[in-house]
């Protein structure tokens, strides 16, 4: 599989170009519209497709990482059954006997126009947070996927639609199955896209409240996603200009905050009841509330007896949390945790140099940290409780034991991973390598946690 999906992306019509041309900045979206072709990262394409944006901030933090496991992970699976990967494609596959579930559109929408968005601006999936719902007006978020940014020096929102072009073999009529957009008569020409009918509903859907909303200092994209089987050719992103909201932040407070805020909730997920947890709460806290927070730029975090934190090193020794009890890809210097789901092990992480960058504190570290994109397999420590792996036919008495801790083991064993550009990291844990085991954990690489 290609380790990117190619994406067409053109303006919706003439008239939404000459508004686009407008926009600060908008050397780099004509440069990428007539390119035509953006490449985007197939693991950056998983991470945005599930919810998490729409989930952030509504969950309790012990509930995000099981949130973002079957987001993430679970999900990943599931659009594989409707679609196939070829080359840098993504097509709906010939071979499915009823219509994908009806949310999948959405997603689909959401993970494209996020994507785009992400590669125009140079921004991660930490970047993006979600616009609360304005009751004085005739809201922007139609289901959830208005999100915002910041350069710095402006807002960026974008606000995503997505569309399923299916064929006549599923004998539907021309109509809206739940959230996915049916055509069973999708002409395909040469030169400019053509639109099926459900794009044209959501563009008017876009534009439909823009006598309502001012735009000083915030721009807005609307993206219009589709994708349909092979015949229908691959991926296309229609960019429009719907409306902008207002912010009481300054564009340049908001682009820390957003990173600062993202950050700050995997750490406390992982770790809700460590001391550095605590502090950063503290330090987001006072970010938030201070109108110039750079003046706290580089300023060190502290423990209660006023020491300073210590980074990992490269083989995650030391570091500002401790990592006992905690699953970890230790060669790629990545900590998580590992979930079961429907008898399967998934494992759901973050990269331990974002955990160095927040015990530096540099602002423009934190702002412009970006973390390669890359799939790769791995051995990982996998941390569950004794039940857990019993259920899934591991003799306990064979596994690795955490010092301190009576019902957790670990035993080492092999996945297939992606990390984004953000840092996130996923993954599936392959059970046919429990075979490696010993008894308590002998073999073990990771008998110094």
């Amino acid at each position: 599989m290609a380790d990117f999906i190619k994406v067409s992306l053109e303006y919706y019509d003439e008239a939404e170009k000459e508004k686009l041309l407008n926009y600060p900045d908008s050397e780099k979206i004509s440069a990428l519209v007539k390119n035509g072709v953006v490449d985007i990262p197939i693991v950056d394409f998983y991470l945005n497709y599930q919810s998490y944006y729409k989930n952030s901030g509504a969950e309790t933090q012990e509930s995000l990482l099981t949130s973002i496991s079957k987001g993430v992970v679970f999900d990943r699976y599931q659009l594989e059954k409707f679609f196939e990967f070829d080359d840098g494609e993504i097509y709906l596959r010939d071979n499915i006997l009823s219509a994908p579930p009806s949310n999948m559109a959405e997603k689909i929408g959401e993970a494209i126009g996020l994507s785009v968005m992400n590669y125009l601006f140079g921004m991660t999936q930490f970047d993006w947070a979600k616009i609360p719902e304005n009751n004085k007006a005739k809201s922007l978020d139609y289901s959830g996927n208005v999100l915002t940014a910041s350069t710095e020096r402006y807002y960026v929102q974008v606000e995503n639609k997505g569309s399923i072009v299916l064929d006549d073999k599923l004998g539907m009529e021309s109509s809206r199955f739940d959230n996915v957009s049916v055509d069973l008569n999708k002409d395909v020409t040469k030169g400019k896209q053509v639109k099926s009918a459900p794009i044209y509903s959501h563009k008017s859907s876009v534009i439909a409240k823009k006598e309502e909303q001012a735009r000083p200092s915030s721009i807005c994209f609307g993206t219009i996603s589709e994708v349909g089987k092979r015949s229908n050719g691959g991926a296309k992103c229609w960019l429009l200009d719907p409306p902008a909201e207002e912010f009481l932040f300054s564009p340049k407070k908001a682009r820390l905050i957003h990173r600062y805020l993202n950050v700050v909730e995997w750490i406390c997920s992982l770790h809700s009841r460590s001391s550095f947890a605590a502090v950063l709460r503290n330090r987001l806290s006072a970010l938030m509330t201070l109108e110039d927070p750079y003046v706290l730029d580089s300023l060190p975090l502290k423990k209660g007896n006023g020491k300073l934190f210590n980074s990992f090193f490269s083989d995650l020794t030391e570091g500002p949390v401790s990592i006992e009890g905690k699953s970890a890809i230790k060669a790629e210097g990545v900590i998580g945790e590992c979930q079961v789901i429907n008898e399967e092990i998934y494992f759901i992480g973050v990269a331990s140099d974002w955990y160095n960058v927040m015990v530096e504190q540099s602002f423009s570290k934190i702002i412009s940290f970006k973390s390669p994109v890359s799939d790769f397999s791995g051995i990982c420590k996998v941390v569950l409780k004794d039940k857990d792996f019993e259920s899934l036919g591991f003799e306990v008495v064979r596994l690795g034991k955490i010092p301190g801790v009576k019902t957790k083991k670990y035993a080492e064993l092999v996945g297939e991973f992606g990390q984004s550009s953000s840092g996130i990291v996923y993954g599936h844990i392959q059970l046919e390598s429990r075979n490696r085991l010993t008894v308590n954990g002998r073999r073990s690489n990771f008998d110094d946690y």
